[in-house]
């Protein structure tokens, strides 16, 4: 009986692990030393592997990251975006941050972020995707009013993303995150908007299920087969 159920619990194991992964995560908090790893031109992940940099003229800079779904403490707690707008290259899309990763070995790919937006920041951001890093498909529109959120933080943001052929097993993923003006308006609902303003960032994580491997399962159901079939036998 203890056999058997030892097998068992083996293949429990084995599926079970085909859950929620994080492939990479940047919090862009100070390290217990105070400083922040990477700089704030190109800030490292605190989980995994990537590259965080700007898009655009623009101007990168942190903030206080109080607000946002980051647990970390008060003293450390940061977030990480761009202020410093070109209006020529809003209209172009071609303003905000990006994030690179590999995808190598996961299939669907999920994107989950917290933003904040100043004031008088552009209302809409546009989250496209490159799979090899020159043409980037648009996927989703932040609607970043606060005419209903005074409070600038807009948490836990989640964005299915395996929608993009070729998004999994690939080395070469951008995300990047873009002002744009399907409306000449400011979050804040008609005000105009600042080029100054900034809008910010914490717990961007890119995050999937692990490819299975169908042939190792079926190998330990087979050891659960024949373990039972021994049981019965004995």
């Amino acid at each position: 009986m203890n056999k058997t159920l030892a097998v068992i619990g083996l293949i429990t194991v084995v599926i079970s692990s085909a859950q929620a992964t994080i492939i990479t995560q940047w919090n862009f908090n100070d390290d217990d030393t105070g400083n922040f790893p990477g700089g704030v031109n190109s800030p490292s992940p605190s989980i995994g592997e990537g590259q965080a940099l700007a898009v655009g003229n623009v101007t990168l800079d942190r903030i206080s990251g109080i607000g946002s779904s980051d647990p970390e403490v008060i003293d450390l707690n940061r977030a990480w975006g761009a202020r410093g707008y070109d209006p020529f290259e809003v209209a172009q899309g071609l303003a905000g941050v990006e994030f690179r990763v590999s995808t190598m070995g996961f299939e669907t790919v999920r994107l989950k972020l917290d933003q904040f937006k100043d004031p008088r920041s552009l209302r809409f951001s546009q989250i496209e995707v490159s799979v090899g890093g020159i043409i980037y498909t648009p996927v989703a529109v932040i609607d970043g009013s606060l005419v209903n959120h005074p409070d600038s933080w807009f948490n836990s943001l989640d964005f299915d993303l395996s929608g993009v052929q070729g998004i999994g097993n690939n080395s070469q993923i951008g995300i990047r995150i873009v002002s744009i003006f399907p409306e000449e308006s400011s979050v804040g609902g008609g005000d105009a908007w600042e080029t100054a303003a900034g809008v910010y960032y914490d717990q961007v994580t890119i995050y999937s299920e692990a490819v299975p491997e169908p042939v190792t399962v079926f190998g330990l159901a087979g050891l659960a087969l024949a373990g039972l079939v021994r049981r019965k036998r004995g």
